[in-house]
């Protein structure tokens, strides 16, 4: 199986430069017309979702009989390229058990700079076999030259890099599987495994998540594994039923208020917003 493995970026799916009345093709659409594959995955990120639809569209479109998958890469900034690699080699972990013995090529003209570097050095010191395409616009392209060129690193002009040994992702493997364990997640289906580690590492952004799901489906399994995988992990865990809220008291339960100024306690009653780094699931 031939697999292409590429970032979406701001160039697809067209790069936005039309010659004789068509737009040019983007560096993905560009590479699926010049060399076949079987199944294409596309890195996103959150800047980039709607281009990866886009783009996984208009291949499905194009290339008939081509598999296209999106992968999310849930990273704020698309310039840190620890998170880039961290993220690259979970990728590529699952996705190599899935597809053994495929023939893999990355393409490395879209996205950022850096995604370019993390994907380069991944493949030269053999993290992932895979062969480095890219594409040129074709304001470069001489008569006869095609669009795709594969970058040949066994050139003794490129510089060699080797692995470091021991990878970064084994040890969070390790603190994952320890905290389904301690919070007692059972399951090892393949989209169940997938989702807890998708919500485990969303965990580490400071950011509010909305988990959707019939009642049953196990929203408060995921939102308790996220707390516990998030700086604030040790801090209380607070659940709280929205449907047994009423209407006239719902702001001053979650708000707190005052009765008569001040509380006959001397205090101020208290909602359940407030400070002390506690992160609340609502379930309604």
């Amino acid at each position: 199986m031939r697999i292409l493995l590429t970032f979406t970026g701001f160039h697809d799916p067209f790069a936005g430069i039309s010659i004789a009345g068509e737009k040019e093709t983007g560096p993905v659409l560009t590479m699926a017309s010049e060399r076949q594959f079987d199944r294409i995955f596309l890195f996103t990120t959150p800047n980039t979702a709607e281009i990866s639809d886009q783009t996984k569209t208009e291949l499905e479109k194009r290339n008939k009989g081509v598999v296209v998958e999106i992968r999310d890469v849930p990273l704020k900034d698309p310039t840190n390229y620890l998170g880039i690699l961290k993220q690259l080699r979970s990728h590529f972990k699952e996705i190599s058990k899935q597809h053994p013995d495929s023939e893999y090529s990355i393409c490395v003209s879209s996205g950022t700079p850096h995604m370019h570097a993390s994907w380069l050095m991944l493949a030269v010191s053999g993290e992932i076999p895979a062969r480095i395409l890219q594409t040129r616009a074709t304001k470069f392209i001489r008569e006869g030259e095609r669009r795709v060129t594969e970058i040949d690193f066994t050139n003794p002009q490129f510089p060699q890099i080797k692995p470091s040994g021991a990878l970064p992702e084994d040890a969070d493997s390790h603190g994952f599987e320890s905290l389904r364990a301690e919070l007692n997640i059972i399951g090892d289906h393949e989209l169940f495994v997938r989702e807890l580690k998708k919500a485990f590492t969303m965990a580490e952004f400071d950011s509010p998540l909305l988990l959707l799901g019939e009642t049953g489906a196990g929203k408060e399994v995921f939102a308790r594994l996220i707390h516990r995988a998030s700086k604030r992990g040790t801090k209380p865990f607070i659940t709280v039923n929205c449907a047994a809220f009423s209407e006239t008291l719902i702001e001053s339960q979650l708000f707190g208020h005052r009765r008569g100024g001040i509380h006959r306690s001397g205090q101020r009653p208290q909602g359940l917003f407030r400070g002390g780094g506690r992160r609340h699931t609502l379930l309604g």
